[in-house]
């Protein structure tokens, strides 16, 4: 690479740190050459890069979903590098762009393919080509900045945490919170972002996110409605209508002071004797921190350990000409508006969400109980048919043997079992056959002798021995094959072995 590309290619892979820790992690530009570079490629203020980050991204995502079907990595950064390179003043070779796709986890195909899933509303997709949440984390984190209004921002943090863990089973504690920092929409670690999450939304936009409608389709399709949770129902009433006309001039009149206030408020660039604090980075102006509210732990897992924070305070005065006055009182005044709005929003979460918990949590039982009783209810109807299948069988076998089909059968063998014995010894074996052929006929009873006639003799491998037949007595013989004697037949029912035949094992002879 060139020097200038390498000094970009630092720049991405060290985004969202300092001054100090990016050039601290360079080895083959010198401190001077990068501070040049970065000043003839107005990238020398921490805004500038983040803005430059979050472009190319963009740009990257829609070349990556137009030319899914591409498996080469590098033609598909000859691609990005055309396109972005005819509309901005940084220019980037394919050899950036490369590099900025390892960063973005685009590096292999099936990375790519599941980020295309989420473009095309395919969740099983995506996960069938990665199952892990850290990508689908980032997209979700900077979906939802972008389409909550300014002042309930922290809904984005509320709603991922969440949700992430609801989809991916593997996800970690602080998943979401990790996509925020690895996003740029955070400050400090553990720490919301509000002015650089107001930023993305301005310079990106939804419009400007190739895979938001995809992850609306998800986000519609995982948020059932009955789902009663708080977050979740405010979230799916807000996907399925449009932004409203208020929210739009809201955020309009948002951005004309934003924009007027980046004016006046110029980032202090690297000195000599200075660097630029990461925690000074959004030249905001002094409003205290807000200490997280305790939320119900079963419906906001990570916002009672987080401290959710307003904005930085500027550490340098700024010339108050009347123009400045007047843009510090209107940045003052939003801010602090803000700031309430956040704390009286996260009021009402937690007041709701108790009583929504409390609520959701009786319909659980409620809903429990109910399930349980079918259960018992489906249990004694199945015991019954159970009995019922019995019952029928046994009157299928008295039937067979007893009745009319078997010229009452059963009758005459009980007059021979109290010692009627017919005087034709023929008619007692033809009883007993005709028992035994309609039990065979009823119930398919065969008799079952393992290919053996009653009083052969045969050897046996033990191991068979074992599993089909019954043996009247330990085995002696240490031997595999042990010789045996068929004493008693076994009997099937249908094919199947119901009683095994009896064996004897024959001794041997001294």
């Amino acid at each position: 690479m060139d020097i200038q590309s390498q000094v970009l290619d630092r720049v991405l892979r060290n985004f969202g740190k300092t001054d100090e820790e990016i050039i601290t992690n360079g080895k083959n530009v010198s401190e001077n050459d990068f501070k040049k570079y970065l000043k003839e490629l107005n990238l020398e203020d921490f805004q500038s890069r983040n803005v430059f980050y979050w472009e190319l991204q963009s740009e990257v995502e829609k070349a990556v979903y137009e030319n899914i079907a591409l498996d080469d990595s590098e033609r598909i950064s000859e691609i990005i590098s055309e396109s972005w390179n005819q509309n901005k003043d940084i220019k980037v070779t394919p050899s950036v762009v490369l590099s900025f796709l390892y960063v973005l986890n685009f590096k292999f195909p099936n990375s790519r393919k599941a980020f295309a899933a989420i473009c095309d509303g395919d969740f099983q997709s995506y996960k069938a080509f990665n199952n892990k949440a850290n990508i689908f984390s980032d997209l979700l984190v900077r979906y939802l900045t972008c389409i909550y209004p300014k002042n309930n921002m922290i809904h984005a943090l509320f709603t991922s945490e969440k949700l992430i863990p609801r989809l991916f089973e593997s996800a970690g504690k602080n998943e979401a919170m990790n996509s925020f920092e690895r996003q740029g929409l955070s400050q400090k670690k553990g720490r919301l972002g509000f002015s650089q999450m107001s930023k993305y939304k301005r310079i990106i936009g939804v419009e400007n996110l190739v895979f938001a409608d995809g992850m609306r389709a998800i986000l519609l399709d995982v948020l059932k409605e009955e789902d009663s949770m708080e977050i979740f129902v405010g979230l799916r009433k807000k996907l399925e209508s449009p932004v409203s006309k208020e929210e739009k001039e809201e955020f309009e009149v948002d951005n004309l002071l934003e924009e007027e206030t980046l004016k006046v408020n110029t980032p202090i660039l690297m000195g000599n004797n200075e660097k630029h604090d990461l925690d000074h980075m959004d030249e905001e102006v002094p409003v205290d921190p807000v200490e997280s509210l305790e939320v119900d732990e079963s419906n906001i897992d990570t916002a009672d350990q987080a401290v959710i924070s307003g904005l930085d305070e500027v550490s340098e005065e700024r010339e108050m000409t009347p123009k400045n006055k007047i843009l510090s009182s209107l940045e003052q005044a939003l801010e602090s508006l803000q700031q309430a709005i956040t704390q009286v929003s996260l009021i009402d979460v937690e007041e709701k969400t108790t009583e929504l918990e409390e609520t959701d949590t009786n319909r659980r039982l409620k809903i429990a109980e109910e399930e349980i009783n079918r259960l018992q209810l489906a249990l004694s109807q199945e015991r019954e048919k159970v009995a019922q299948a019995e019952e029928k069988a046994y009157k299928n076998v008295l039937q067979a043997i007893g009745g009319e089909s078997s010229n009452y059968l059963l009758s005459d063998l009980f007059e021979e079992s109290q010692g009627k014995i017919p005087d034709n010894p023929n008619i007692s074996t033809g009883r007993l056959v005709n028992l035994f052929s309609s039990l065979s006929l009823a119930i398919g009873l065969e008799e079952f002798n393992g290919g053996h006639e009653l009083g052969e003799s045969f050897k046996i491998q033990k191991t068979e021995l074992i599993k089909n037949y019954r043996i009247d007595g330990p085995i002696e013989r240490q031997d595999h094959e042990i010789p045996v004697k068929l004493l008693k037949y076994g009997w099937t029912m249908n094919g199947m072995v119901i009683v095994q035949p009896l064996v004897t094992e024959v001794k041997e002879k001294n």
